[in-house]
Order: structure tokens, then sequence, then C-alpha cells
């Protein structure tokens, strides 16, 4: 039988968890008083790891907001996927967290303040900091031709293009990157 306690002594109250950590606690307090042991002690080691990740969360912010960075790139767990959070150019005021890889720039969504675009990039799994990610993979053919990709992408999806101009342009960018690709 494992023990629990329904207490915490971490930093956060529950006042600080989103709503499934809330959820969490009241299934724990429903497992408590029927005397579900096992469950209980399942729910709580859960709501631990609620609390963990909130804490990291909650560390990232306060760094990313005292040290006044002026971006902040962050890595996913296997350091093979980044998101950069930055003012967005598109909309005064607002933040973006720009994903990239080692073939490109992926993605983005825009948030109305740094502290919404870190939090969204950390729930998606950018949890470390990395701050010469760029730099390194920026360097990189396979970076250069994603992005020459995405280029067209762009172009097609914005009518610039016909579909049999973008097949053509991407087949030629293939072309020209095949031999450094392969090295």
């Amino acid at each position: 039988m494992q023990s629990f306690s329904t207490q915490t002594t971490k930093r956060y109250s529950w006042d600080h968890l989103p709503d499934c950590a809330t959820l969490l606690k009241e299934w724990l307090d429903d497992a408590v008083e029927s005397g579900k042991d096992d469950l209980a002690g399942q729910l709580q080691d859960e709501i631990e790891g609620q609390i963990r990740i909130e804490n990291q969360r909650m560390d990232l912010i306060g760094k990313v907001l005292t040290e006044e960075m002026d971006y902040v790139v962050l890595a996913n767990s296997r350091g093979d996927q980044w998101a950069m959070v930055l003012p967005d150019a598109s909309e005064a005021g607002s933040y973006r967290w720009q994903s990239f890889d080692s073939n490109g720039f992926i993605g983005h969504a825009t948030y109305p303040c740094k502290v919404s675009a870190v939090s969204e990039a950390f729930y998606s799994g950018f949890r470390t900091l990395d701050a010469e990610a760029l730099y390194r993979v920026s360097t990189l053919p396979s970076f250069s031709r994603g992005n020459e990709v995405l280029a067209e992408i762009q172009a097609l999806n914005s009518g610039q293009i016909t579909h049999e101009q973008y097949i053509a342009r991407v087949k030629e960018i293939n072309q020209r990157y095949e031999n450094v690709l392969a090295a």
C-alpha cells in the first residue's frame, strides 16, 4: 500500500495549476475518501508530476523575464527541434514562437505577450534553453535547402506560381543540394 498526502510543499498552490491538475486533485480527494489507496497513490504521483512541470515552466519564464532576453531559443527533449520566441514583426506588441529543425523553419504561432508565447512553446515540448541552436543549425545545407523549398511553398500558396512551377522549382532545388546533402 502506497502512502500519500493531499498536502503539498511545492512552491505553487493549486490556484497556479491548469484545470487538469485541479481535476486530478478532485479525483485524488474522491479516491482518498473511498479508500482506494492504489488509485490515490497513482493520482498523487500524477499531481506531483504536474506541479514539477509547472515549476519548470515558471522557472523558465522567470529566467526569460529577469534576464530581459530579446528572444529565447528552446529545444525539445531530443534536441532535434527548436522554438525561438521573439517579438512578432507582423503584429506590433505581440510575440511569436517560430519552430525550426535541421531542415529549416517549420511554422509559427503568435501570442499577445512574451509569457504566453514561452508558455505555449513550453507546453509544446520546448523546455530547454539553447541559445546557440539557430546559429548551429542555420549553417547546415539541409536548413538552407528547406528554407528555399519553404519559399516556394509560400509562393504556391499565395498564387504567385502554379503547381507545375512549384514542382519544377523544388526539383531544381533538390538537384542543386543533392551532392552537398549526400556528403
